[in-house]
């Protein structure tokens, strides 16, 4: 009754309104977003990022079902060293230091969050602060979001033909992210 609720995606505040709790939405990010310039160019390179083993939880294995149905897109799967692809558009980076990871990724076209439930990603606002095409399960304003196994294959089919990074989602991100009422000065 007295407190406020903070969550980071409407995801969260969905499951916490079906029992009865108020939520306001705010995504956070740890890293410092001065440091992401849009870095983008056409292309067909996505990236996906495991922590772990937990190739299930993070939906390797939708990527293994799609792969083929896809073939013009690679996928770059980063985290793990414990997984095995039969398909040619498929790479296993595994675990790597972030900042190659980073430098990796930064040159790509879009980051792919396929979770259905968690907080706000760091692929997500990384891929969006870069102005990539950023495809999450999860939606959020101006990023590319999908329901089903055929909207995603839809949306990776689109990438190669998109000409320009995806301004929007960065300047949201960049208006939105950690605006928590806690974290703003008061001027006094």
């Amino acid at each position: 009754k007295y407190c406020e609720n903070w969550v980071e995606n409407i995801n969260e505040a969905d499951i916490l309104r079906g029992l009865g709790i108020k939520s306001n939405i705010n995504p956070s990010f740890l890293g410092d977003i001065n440091k992401f310039s849009v870095n983008w160019k056409q292309g067909n390179k996505v990236y996906l990022s495991c922590s772990g083993n937990d190739h299930l939880l993070y939906r390797w294995d939708l990527i293994e079902e799609i792969a083929d149905k896809v073939p013009e897109i690679t996928f770059y799967l980063y985290g793990s060293d414990n997984w095995k692809t039969k398909h040619k558009n498929v790479i296993i980076r595994g675990r790597i230091d972030k900042s190659l990871m980073n430098k990796e990724v930064s040159e790509m076209q879009a980051g792919v969050r396929p979770l259905e439930f968690e907080g706000c990603s760091e692929i997500v606002v990384k891929s969006s602060l870069w102005g990539h095409h950023t495809i999450s399960r999860i939606k959020y304003p101006f990023v590319d979001s999908y329901e089903t196994k055929e909207e995603l294959i839809k949306l990776l089919k689109e990438l190669p033909s998109k000409k320009e990074p995806n301004l929007k989602a960065r300047e949201w991100f960049m208006e939105n992210l950690n605006k928590y009422p806690f974290n703003l000065k008061k001027n006094e």
